[in-house]
């Protein structure tokens, strides 16, 4: 009877350390989160910025009905408020290398030194660069001091562009990569399926390939907005992941990452050389409300539920 209690409690006992383990990964991979926001949105005031601690991350998006302009000044208006403004580069809207170099000319003039460069779907006719390495290749981001520089990651392909020629792509970037002065990290596309990331960041280390990834994810948005992109984003694969749990979101009205963030953080525990540096939250028109829910991670104010799948914030 003793012996059958006492095995008991050290199952306890080990189940509580292993949990205790995990919510303390879930907040260090949480703690330096970014999120994103928009021209608009900065533009109109509807950016809670004072939600974020100073020197946090801040990312510019560039929607289509925005343009290059806009998208500075509002990287400008972020970064002097006393954030780390990265503004999105999108290379297939570029209409010259003088418009790129005036852009990041006004940047490094107002101290932005980190930047995300994008290929881009919606090419312009008059565009002189048709992919991120080509931006790349003209060395401005070097010269005009940009000290950290992201590129994007799909873990599970895109829709445009066939999976060979996103694997050589990717690997160009990392050559180019590891020869450049500055930081390079790779932040991923959002999806709904842990495996696909942690697949990628397998393949990345099996070629030998190490750069910082920034995990991109979904963060507190409205589950029919939150379909909507998507679908328009190509994450069909891991989206039906999401639509077929009918259990997980019957009555749901909004979408929180909760179970990716726990199978990353497991995974990080599980493997040492793992290359996840960070979270990163699209929010998706919802940044008052991510920003408030991460915070609660951040600052461990939050359970898990027993199947891993939700966090109870409080």
């Amino acid at each position: 009877m003793s012996e059958s209690i006492g095995i008991g409690q050290t199952k306890e006992l080990a189940r509580k350390m292993v949990a205790e383990k995990i919510t303390t990964q879930i907040v260090k991979f949480v703690s330096d989160y970014s999120i994103e926001t928009t021209p608009d949105a900065v533009a109109s005031g509807n950016t809670p910025i004072g939600l974020l601690p100073t020197g946090a991350n801040i990312y510019i998006a560039h929607p289509p009905r925005s343009n290059l302009a806009e998208v500075t000044k509002a990287a400008i208006t972020i970064q002097n408020l006393g954030y780390n403004a990265v503004p999105h580069l999108v290379a297939r809207k570029l209409k010259s290398v003088d418009e790129l170099q005036s852009t990041l000319k006004l940047l490094e003039d107002s101290n932005v030194s980190r930047i995300l460069v994008v290929s881009g779907d919606q090419a312009d006719p008059k565009r002189v660069f048709d992919s991120t390495l080509e931006v790349f290749y003209t060395g401005m981001l070097e010269r005009f001091g940009f000290k950290e520089i992201g590129f994007a990651g799909h873990p599970e392909g895109n829709r445009r562009i066939g999976a060979s020629i996103l694997k050589q792509a990717m690997l160009d970037k990392l050559t180019y990569a590891a020869q450049s002065p500055s930081d390079f990290y790779i932040l991923t596309q959002f999806g709904f399926d842990p495996e696909a990331v942690i697949t990628f960041d397998k393949n990345l280390k099996s070629i030998g390939m190490q750069l910082p990834i920034h995990v991109g994810m979904a963060g507190k948005t409205k589950l029919r907005r939150l379909l909507m992109y998507a679908a328009r984003c190509g994450v069909k694969s891991s989206l039906s992941l999401l639509t077929d749990r009918s259990d997980i979101i019957k009555g749901m009205v909004t979408s929180t990452p909760d179970g990716l963030i726990r199978k990353f953080a497991e995974y990080q525990l599980a493997e040492p050389e793992c290359q996840f540096s960070k979270a990163h939250f699209f929010a998706f028109g919802s940044f008052n409300e991510t920003a408030i829910w991460a915070n609660a991670i951040r600052e461990n104010r939050f359970s898990c539920s027993k199947d891993g799948e939700n966090f109870e914030i409080y």
